[in-house]
């Protein structure tokens, strides 16, 4: 496969490719609204487990945001929804970093990933593969 040889160049130079920028970006944007940092047009369409019920769960504990309910396969495309997912995904240790501590681990991360995958990597791997981190 010839766009397999870009990888190690995306390892050395730093850069991710397009599906891991998505999912650190989205990141970002998560952490952002966790810190209530975010506009609140934004903040406004996300809840935290702990905020829908007042008992503790392991999910609660994780600082995860609640999964809205999607009807359609489209919806599952929404950014809230992805960004929820991907969230919910990193580890409570990485969560509770600040924020430069945070954007750096991420980046750190996502290229550990696709240099221990040597592969480009879709989204929905990506949450898979953070989940196992947990």
């Amino acid at each position: 496969k010839p766009r397999d040889y870009a990888i190690p160049f995306f390892i050395e130079s730093n850069c991710l490719p397009l599906q891991s920028l998505f999912f650190q970006q989205l990141s970002y944007l998560m952490y952002d609204v966790h810190a209530k940092t975010a506009p609140k047009s934004l903040l406004d369409k996300f809840a935290k487990i702990n905020t829908e019920h007042h008992y503790n769960t392991r999910l609660s504990a994780k600082e995860c945001f609640s999964v809205k309910f999607s009807r359609t396969e489209k919806m599952k495309k929404y950014f809230t929804r992805i960004g929820v997912s991907i969230w919910n995904s990193i580890p409570l240790s990485v969560k509770t970093l600040n924020v430069s501590n945070f954007r750096k681990k991420i980046k750190s991360l996502l290229l550990n990933v696709l240099d221990n995958e040597d592969n480009y990597l879709n989204v929905n791997f990506l949450i898979e593969y953070f989940v196992k981190l947990t």
